[in-house]
């Protein structure tokens, strides 16, 4: 934007761009400008700034806890400097309150508050719309105090195991994860594969087909040199005890107890390649994840029934729990709308978006600009919402002093140049009068 400006301005005789924001652009962004346009900075930042915003917020479902998710929400405030401020924070779904939490902010010296991160657990939510509301008295600036989410729709995860003698464990926490309502699990033999069949992720148990389809898998005990993992076998296996981790962050890991892991490798996977290792041993990894041809697969090369320490653990249940739920994570996330940013521009499939508030809005050429807060959908099922969600559009800056302040500031403070010139005049003056009075007498 200051760039075009200045390329209108350059065609006047003696130019100026006037910068009039909040954080006007400071000397330093002349070069963006032609020769001979002079910047100006005006600041119409308020005298002082009172807000608190949401700036960031998503959904999670918990690993091993059917119908359970997670609210994230992170707030942040700006205030009067060394004053604090209490707010409430609403979660309602359909317009039913359901949990409400009570915030306190404290600010430093630049009036800048901590920033405040939050989890708010629902316990398997009924409807459609989430609204987080927050409320904080003399608030200046509601744009950033509501977002609209919505809710993933509560089905279960449709798991096929595909192999000839699957591990017996791998059937036990299946039969744990199907027990509690998390998935469904069907069971077929390898010559029963067909690439078309109904499932939401496929578990290959010690077998991979031939040809590869692009589906979410979970691979455990590949066959070596079979595509798409091409695994180098091990001869008898190799027991590794607490594996090196490469990732330790990644959400397939989360809540996993890596260390307490005693393991038999019977593969080295790729260390290069789509898939980014996340147990290693020496001999190299053997706990991968990653996209192949758009689908996430997962893959585990060691025999679970002989292992030391991974079948008979709270590991291995929350690693095929982690690993059900990473793999159809897009999906999942497409059910539940994609979020952005307003102003963001989309280009949809549908031609009509109805907002959560009934407003509706039809393009024939699919463009669509989020003007407004809230969830939407289109008539080709495509749905999301948009909020503001930005921590520079919070954090309100604060107008510099006005000049009357800064020529109110003590004498001693500033440039002392002009003072000190004035005082060597004076030594000049005063000892020219000195010697004149002295050769005089």
């Amino acid at each position: 934007a200051l760039a075009l400006a200045g390329q209108l301005a350059a065609s006047a005789v003696q130019a100026q761009v006037w910068d009039a924001s909040d954080h006007p652009a400071q000397p330093g962004t002349d070069g963006q400008l032609p020769a001979g346009v002079i910047l100006i900075g005006r600041s119409v930042a308020l005298p002082s700034a009172l807000n608190a915003g949401i700036t960031a917020a998503d959904l999670r479902r918990r690993p091993l806890e059917p119908g359970q998710i997670e609210v994230f929400v992170q707030v942040e405030a700006v205030l009067p400097p060394d004053t604090t401020a209490a707010a409430e924070l609403t979660a309602a779904i359909d317009g039913t309150t359901v949990t409400l939490r009570a915030l306190s902010f404290s600010a430093d010296a630049t009036g800048r508050c901590p920033v405040q991160r939050l989890s708010i657990p629902l316990d398997r939510p009924v409807g459609t719309l989430l609204s987080l509301a927050l409320r904080l008295p003399g608030d200046v600036l509601d744009l950033d105090d509501r977002v609209e989410l919505l809710l993933p729709r509560q089905e279960r995860l449709r798991v096929l195991l595909v192999g000839a003698k699957p591990d017996p464990f791998v059937s036990i926490a299946l039969a744990g994860l199907a027990e509690a309502g998390a998935i469904s699990v069907a069971s077929i033999e390898p010559a029963a594969w067909r690439a078309d069949l109904a499932a939401d992720v496929v578990i290959f148990a010690g077998w991979l087909p031939s040809e590869w389809s692009a589906r979410p898998a979970l691979v455990i005990d590949p066959p070596a040199g079979r595509p798409p993992i091409d695994a180098l076998a091990i001869a008898g296996g190799l027991a590794v005890d607490s594996p090196r981790l490469a990732d330790p962050g990644h959400a397939l890991l989360y809540g996993v107890a890596s260390a307490r892991v005693a393991a038999l490798q019977t593969a080295v996977l790729p260390s290069a390649g789509p898939l980014t290792p996340l147990w290693s041993s020496p001999a190299g990894p053997f706990l991968a994840a990653g996209e192949i041809q758009g689908a996430r697969m997962v893959a585990l090369a060691a025999a679970v029934d002989r292992s030391e320490r991974l079948a008979l653990t709270s590991v291995w249940p929350l690693l095929i729990g982690n690993a059900l739920l990473w793999c159809t994570q897009p999906e999942r996330d497409r059910q539940g709308g994609e979020r952005h940013h307003t102003g963001t521009v989309l280009t949809l499939k549908g031609a009509q978006l109805t907002w959560s508030d009934g407003t509706t809005l039809r393009s024939a050429s699919h463009l669509v600009e989020l003007d407004r807060l809230g969830a939407w959908r289109t008539e080709a099922g495509e749905t999301g919402s948009a909020a503001l969600l930005d921590s520079g559009e919070s954090v309100l800056p604060v107008a510099p002093p006005a000049s009357g302040e800064q020529a109110a500031s003590p004498w001693w403070r500033g440039d002392l140049m002009p003072l000190l010139l004035g005082l060597l005049l004076g030594l000049l003056l005063l000892e020219a009068w000195l010697y004149h009075r002295l050769g005089v007498a």
